[in-house]
């Protein structure tokens, strides 16, 4: 015997429902494919000209920044961080298991302590594996980022950590970075 399908036309969406929702789709589709390309430019760049200054010529802000980071002591930089690894490491399970919800407390750590968890969620998200990254080169570049920020109550390195694990917060609650490529999750961290 055939089935009879009985739907409700109050519970189907209307043609204008339908529409806007393609269209909103569509637009997010457009923008992960423009990100997308930007990072396939970057990622050639970087590849055939071994650094991402060429990025920043025309910003004077990048430039400063860089200058600033180009005049640190790496060497003594680099001797805290790994007396502070010595000191912290091998991070707790239950430390690592809190940093992918959103109720992490960044209050908790030191700055040393973020720029190697900074390390940990690039690594557990199979990020330094996937793109070969060297840790002393990913250390280096963290610090980098650590010391081009201003000091200021605000825009600061820590709210640069507390936006990049709330985003690997959000792709582990939501269980979305199990279908992501390396690309997309390093471009969301």
């Amino acid at each position: 015997a055939p089935y009879k399908l009985e739907v409700k036309m109050s519970s189907l969406p209307s043609k204008t429902q339908i529409t806007e929702a393609l269209k909103t789709a569509s637009s997010a589709l457009a923008e992960v494919e423009t990100v997308k390309k930007e990072l396939h430019r970057i990622e050639k760049s970087v590849a055939t000209k071994g650094s991402l200054k060429a990025h920043h010529i025309g910003d004077p802000t990048s430039k400063l920044a860089m200058n600033k980071v180009a005049a640190l002591p790496m060497d003594k930089i680099e001797k805290e961080l790994e007396t502070a690894l010595k000191k912290i490491a091998p991070f707790k399970p239950e430390v690592l298991e809190h940093m992918k919800h959103p109720t992490f407390d960044i209050w908790a750590w030191s700055d040393n302590e973020l720029l190697l968890l900074l390390q940990v969620m690039m690594e557990s998200l199979g990020l330094v594996e996937a793109f070969s990254i060297d840790t002393t080169k990913l250390r280096r570049f963290l610090l980098a980022v650590k010391y081009a920020y201003n000091e200021n109550p605000f825009h600061n390195f820590r709210h640069c950590f507390c936006v990049t694990q709330m985003m690997y917060a959000i792709i582990h609650v939501t269980g979305i970075h199990n279908r992501m490529a390396p690309m997309e999750k390093l471009s969301l961290i």
